[in-house]
């Protein structure tokens, strides 16, 4: 810096095609620093001084001075690591290929400016930290200058390979729950009519399905079976494939029954209309218990914690084996949500007449004109004038005459739920009453 500020107070000033020029001494190349332009006028022929002034405005206009003293403060601060000095050099010949296309650009014959530089590799550098008209890589810019320019196609093609490698990338990544995708829909649906519960109650309040899809198969797939456990280093990691794989006790028509029977479907999604499919993962460890239940690909929040319930209260499956011996496993099933279309058997109605809006009793059942319809054991009890927008669901047990023993299932519907199944006027939502003598 003090050589470089020394040039500039004492150099002499020339305007050569209206930009100042700083004059150097015979023998020294020219560069530029900042906003400065340094070139010995005396050695070089109008052309040539043409070339070197269009060369080193261009670094002056892009700041190339900037990015010579960023490298510079690089290379001071980390000076043991040698990727610095390599980041150095790539840069400062990256700047002078700006340089060397600008100039080319204005027209200049490449021919005569590459003679040019060849001229003047043999005068001496003053200055290492401004941007230099001759001696960086001089072999490398001229083959560079000589390359033909990419085509605006080719360009294109460039641009458009972006786009489609990540493409591919997220295909890859979904490439294992496609394939599992794909598996599940080409097997054959097991359509579950029956609205009990065989299985212990689910710790939440949401009542049996109208009807219901379940689809049970297990889909292996290398990306899903990552292992996500936290334990020691000593766990043995579950496999994908294996000789044997696990089995439901019965197989896969009793895993369909066990799964039929005992899946819930949610109220508010029923209500709501809310279909989809829940795919589940488990392992299957070298016991047979069931661990680590996951929804891979969920779809609804209570529809995939229902699934993820019955799948944690399996009994104990027979373990899968490799080599001989018992290994844990992964194990994938989708469960389909569906509410079926088809029209439901009508229940027989009775009708039943309020006199002077107190409550009366038919078939061990106490009607109250505020409540919604009521079926009980598949007989609809439509009340003639009652008031059904007052309904409460917690008055249930108002309108039951039996005992709370005798009753298998109380099911509430309300919404779109009753009225599929139960057609219009059911605005105050449907009470469904099976008692354990009708559920046997």
């Amino acid at each position: 810096m003090v050589v470089l500020a020394r040039i500039v107070t004492k150099g002499g000033r020339e305007i050569h095609h209206g930009v100042e020029v700083v004059t150097l001494p015979a023998g020294q190349a020219p560069f530029s620093f900042m906003r400065w332009i340094f070139v010995n006028t005396d050695s070089c022929s109008s052309r040539d001084l043409d070339e070197i002034i269009r060369h080193e405005q261009a670094h002056i206009k892009q700041r190339h001075s900037l990015d010579v003293l960023l490298a510079e403060a690089v290379c001071i601060l980390f000076w043991i690591n040698p990727f610095a000095w390599l980041l150095r050099r790539s840069l400062r010949e990256n700047l002078e290929y700006l340089a060397d296309r600008e100039v080319l650009k204005a027209g200049y014959n490449t021919q005569s400016y590459q003679y040019h530089l060849l001229r003047l590799s043999s005068q001496e550098s003053t200055v290492q930290m401004a941007n230099h008209f001759n001696v960086i890589h001089l072999k490398k810019r001229i083959i560079m200058m000589n390359k033909q320019k990419t085509s605006l196609m080719g360009l294109t093609k460039y641009a458009l390979s972006i786009p489609l490698f990540a493409f591919f990338l997220l295909a890859a990544q979904a490439w294992g729950l496609e394939t599992l995708n794909t598996a599940a829909d080409e097997l054959t649906e097991i359509t579950v009519k029956s609205s009990r519960i065989s299985a212990p109650p689910a710790p939440q309040t949401d009542q049996p399905p109208v009807v219901t899809k379940v689809i049970v198969k297990d889909v292996p797939d290398e990306q899903l079976a990552q292992n996500d456990q936290k334990g020691s280093a000593k766990e043995e990691k579950p496999l994908t494939m294996v000789e044997e794989m696990p089995q439901f006790p019965g197989g896969e028509a009793a895993l369909v029954d066990y799964v039929s029977k005992n899946l819930r479907y949610p109220a508010k999604a029923m209500e709501n209309g809310i279909q989809g499919r829940s795919i589940i993962r488990f392992v299957v460890d070298k016991e047979g218990n069931i661990t680590n239940v996951e929804a891979i690909r969920p779809f609804n929040e209570t529809c995939d914690a229902e699934a993820i319930r019955v799948v944690k209260a399996m009994p104990r499956w027979k373990p899968g084996r490799q080599d001989g011996r018992n290994v844990p496993v992964f194990y994938t099933i989708p469960i389909v949500f569906k509410i079926h279309n088809e029209t439901p058997t009508p229940a027989t109605t009775i009708l039943v007449k309020l006199v002077n809006g107190q409550s009366t009793t038919v078939n061990n059942a106490t009607i109250n004109k505020e409540l919604p319809l009521i079926v009980v054991d598949n007989v609809r009890y439509q009340v003639e004038g009652a008031d059904l927008k007052n309904a409460s669901e917690t008055d249930i047990l108002k309108i039951i005459g039996l005992s709370a023993e005798e009753i298998e299932s109380v099911v509430v519907l309300k919404g779109k739920a009753a009225e599929q199944i139960h057609g219009k006027n059911t605005d105050s939502g449907v009470i469904m009453i099976t008692t354990k003598k009708q559920a046997q």
